[in-house]
């Protein structure tokens, strides 16, 4: 029996643009577009760039959806069981990804055993390195899988308290974003207002209040090319820094390769997924 939740047309564009916004910074960048490639740290706090922009909603759609996926998780089962179907549904697309990278960029295999695996959990971050020399969007795996581990925490303690832990979190992120933009304190590395779990607590606490709260647009789609764009998005996140250079090259050929290795990402995790599915666990729901 399949008592999964409508998709959310609110929650799909928000993923689909969230992750445009990305690509579009991470070319700005490349091809050093000013403004759009600059850094606009607003009181040393938020970051109005299309990047972080795009960051920021794609943190708070996971919070949104998670809630709207798995509400009230209890017992030390059911929020195991949680956490397994939440590392295989992010961990095996990775991986691909990395593997792409090896192979656009073989010298890399020689890259010492601990930072291979720093590399291959998503946590290179916390070591100092950003996202790492393979696949520098895996400071966002880190980040999120981090989220993921607090999620049955903070949604139980939202539901109980929503206006308070919206405070709490609030004041919590704008504070050590504040410091560490502040002051800065060389061994957490680059980037730690982006990539430290609490530098992101009210994207995530805000996605999962708005769905406990029911402050959300609550129509339901069945357009499946809808649905098809918010799944790519992710696998197009996991690609597109890989091949980016070539866009120095030709922008069109960029495209088509991002669009290509995407497509295959996604046919090849949607077959480890639907093994998963079979060997492992119950059906996969798609809420990244």
């Amino acid at each position: 029996m399949d008592n999964k939740p409508g998709r959310l047309l609110f929650f799909d564009i928000l993923r689909i643009g969230s992750v445009a916004a990305i690509v579009f910074y991470h070319i700005a960048l490349t091809l050093n577009w000013i403004p759009f490639s600059e850094e606009n740290l607003i009181f040393n706090v938020f970051y109005l760039d299309a990047g972080m922009i795009g960051v920021a909603i794609l943190i708070f759609v996971s919070g949104a959806m998670l809630e709207y996926m798995h509400p009230k998780l209890s017992g030390l089962d059911e929020i195991s069981k949680f956490y397994v179907k939440r590392l295989f549904r992010i961990y095996p697309a990775f991986w691909i990804s990395l593997l792409i990278g090896l192979i656009c960029a073989p010298t890399l295999l020689k890259l010492p055993l601990i930072s291979m695996f720093l590399q291959f959990t998503g946590f290179n971050a916390w070591s100092g390195q950003w996202g790492g020399q393979i696949n520098q969007i895996g400071w966002f795996i880190g980040l999120i899988i981090t989220l993921y581990f607090l999620y049955p925490f903070f949604s139980a303690s939202i539901r109980r308290y929503p206006y308070q832990m919206l405070c709490l979190i609030a004041f919590a992120e704008i504070f050590f974003r504040y410091a560490l933009n502040y002051r800065c304190i060389l061994f957490l590395g680059i980037g730690p207002d982006r990539w430290l779990p609490v530098c992101n607590f009210l994207e995530f606490g805000l996605g999962i209040w708005i769905v406990q709260q029911n402050f959300y647009p609550k129509w339901t789609h069945e357009n499946r090319w809808v649905s098809l764009l918010a799944e790519f998005s992710f696998y197009v996140f996991l690609i597109h820094i890989l091949v980016l250079e070539v866009i120095h090259i030709s922008p069109v050929f960029y495209f088509i390769e991002v669009a290509l290795l995407s497509w295959l990402v996604m046919l090849g995790d949607r077959k480890i997924q639907k093994s998963l599915k079979k060997w492992v666990f119950g059906p996969v729901i798609h809420t990244t």
